[in-house]
């Protein structure tokens, strides 16, 4: 008899995931003004999603800038007075030439030219630091509008107008976010799968996919990758696939089932073991 193609099924469970899904902390610390984004939302890149007030932030940017004004006046000033000291060490010059000044009045003359070309250089050094520390005031001011960091939806919503909300440096854990942005566009379906059933898996395999969300409704899904741990504790390992024609929009979190059928081994149609 020909031999009979026998097929391996492998079953899994898991969940849709986002693969670009980011929680959105303010830099610094502040309280929120106002929040200009709903949980829903569809933002684009750079679009504002709130705004932090923090009145000390935007005085230090305007003693910045005062200071900065400060320094590039003191600039022009000494300027002049290094113009003026280069014009009396030109005429001790001619004097000293036809001997007129003394050697210790040219001397005195070069001193207080270098001195003013020394005030000079240090007054453009101060207007060098007066600019940096604007920038670095000007930059925590800029930082408290939160802008999104990429187009996507707003999956998660903590902030409240009237809130004090710390720093990044002071909230790590996700709940103490400002809010979390997902690209609705970039899912997967992740699912686990026992170990036993790793032979002949790898990226591009295609399978079928199931939601909870749409029974009966089964459609085409490719791995795009293999866990490269088992989990000990489950004695399972995740795969991820890529759907390919969902019959309803995904959502993260939604529960999925993934079927695998592989080819296994050959028998002779009727052939017993021995």
């Amino acid at each position: 008899m020909p031999p009979v193609p026998l097929v391996r099924e492998i079953t899994g469970s898991g969940h849709v995931i986002a693969l670009q899904s980011v929680p959105v902390f303010a830099r610094y610390e502040g309280r929120i003004e106002r929040v200009t984004v709903t949980l829903g939302s569809e933002v684009r890149a750079g679009d504002v999603l709130a705004v932090l007030s923090d009145p000390p932030a935007r005085l230090a940017l305007d003693q910045a800038y005062a200071r900065l004004r400060t320094a590039e006046l003191t600039l022009t000033a000494r300027q002049i007075t290094l113009a003026q000291a280069k014009a009396d060490l030109h005429r001790a010059e001619t004097l000293a030439a036809r001997g007129s000044l003394s050697q210790s009045g040219l001397e005195n003359a070069a001193t207080t030219t270098r001195t003013a070309a020394n005030s000079a250089d240090l007054a453009s050094a101060a207007i060098e630091e007066a600019r940096i520390a604007a920038a670095i005031a000007a930059e925590r001011v800029e930082a408290l509008t939160i802008r999104a960091p990429f187009a996507g939806t707003v999956t998660q919503l903590n902030a409240r107008p009237g809130a004090m909300i710390l720093d990044r440096s002071d909230s790590i854990r996700e709940e103490e976010s400002l809010l979390t942005l997902t690209r609705m566009d970039n899912l997967a379906i992740e699912a686990d799968v026992a170990e036993r059933s790793i032979a002949g898996l790898m990226p591009g395999l295609e399978a079928e996919a199931e939601l909870d969300a749409a029974p009966g409704a089964p459609f085409p899904v490719r791995m795009t990758l293999a866990a490269p741990e088992v989990n000990p504790a489950k004695g399972t390992f995740s795969l991820r696939f890529a759907p390919l024609a969902p019959p309803v929009p995904l959502r993260p979190g939604m529960a999925a089932r993934i079927r695998i059928s592989l080819p296994s081994t050959t028998q002779t149609a009727g052939a017993t073991s021995q």
